[in-house]
């Protein structure tokens, strides 16, 4: 079955008749005379709210004697029309196939519709765009000044200030050696919960009740640290410790002999332990 050829006749997309009975295997006249009989009635109905164009386009053609000759010009509904008749094998293919060639169609005259952008706009439009990227910069800069006389006056440390900027502004990436022990010997008051096995009543990790104790400690000088978080759209500060810390805390409560309740600075905690002095792997591996 040979391609349906598709074209414009007074901006409305067509096809031939002829082309349509040589694609349903139907002599052309016999193809005429059904659509003639369509119209008729179309044409005759004081109730149809639908004009013969809609569906066929009275046309000529020239024969091979250079005679005119009729024919029709059947849109997209025409086919439909004339589909809607046939049976079969062939009905699928000839619907199948004016389908694809009117969407074809469609698609063609939508890209040459296309505004072309010249290479002048184009080249304009990459300088606007170079143009925001160095405006943006210079907002996350000053931003990243800001914070940055933040946390000095916080006494935040020069790496956690590094660690927290690291990918803020675009094409500032930070050697990983550069915080090599800043996070992975650093550790908060949950995680030291967590790994001495320290659980409030509610099941989670007794951080309060392990800052408390760490409160009473004396602590060396770079024991403990101030890093800055942003997380779920909240900015902060928070308290970072060495693992001799989570050592210390584990001989508090050690000398304590795991009480199952504590009053520290006037503030009472219930404790439960998955294991009273045992520790997990990770805190083990630190000794």
């Amino acid at each position: 079955m040979k391609e349906l050829t598709v074209f414009q006749h007074n901006t409305v997309d067509v096809v031939d008749s002829r082309q349509v009975a040589e694609m349903i295997g139907k002599d052309h006249a016999h193809l005429m005379r059904d659509i003639a009989g369509y119209a008729k009635i179309i044409e005759s109905s004081s109730q149809t709210k639908f004009g013969l164009a809609d569906f066929f386009i009275p046309s000529t053609y020239k024969d091979a004697q250079d005679k005119p000759r009729p024919c029709y010009l059947l849109t997209k509904k025409g086919c439909d029309m004339v589909a809607n008749k046939m049976t079969g094998e062939k009905g699928v293919l000839f619907t199948a196939a004016y389908v694809t060639a009117f969407e074809a169609m469609r698609q063609h005259i939508q890209s040459e519709a296309a505004p072309k952008i010249s290479p002048d706009k184009e080249e304009r439009a990459k300088n606007a765009a170079k143009r925001l990227h160095i405006m943006e910069l210079n907002a996350k800069s000053r931003a990243a000044s800001q914070m940055q006389r933040l946390w000095n006056a916080a006494g935040i440390q020069p790496q956690y200030q590094a660690l927290t900027l690291n990918g803020y502004l675009d094409g500032l990436r930070l050697p990983q050696e550069a915080f090599s022990g800043v996070c992975t010997h650093m550790l908060d008051a949950t995680t030291i919960a967590k790994n001495l096995n320290i659980y409030s009543k509610s099941g989670k990790p007794h951080a309060q009740l392990v800052g408390a104790v760490i409160s009473t400690l004396e602590l060396l000088p770079g024991e403990s640290a101030e890093t800055p978080y942003s997380r779920n759209g909240h900015d902060g500060v928070s308290t970072q410790y060495a693992t001799s810390v989570q050592t210390k805390v584990w001989q508090w409560f050690e000398a304590a002999h795991w009480p199952a309740a504590l009053d520290i600075k006037g503030r009472h905690y219930n404790i439960v332990y998955t294991e009273p002095g045992a520790v997990s792997t990770v805190f083990r591996d630190t000794f």
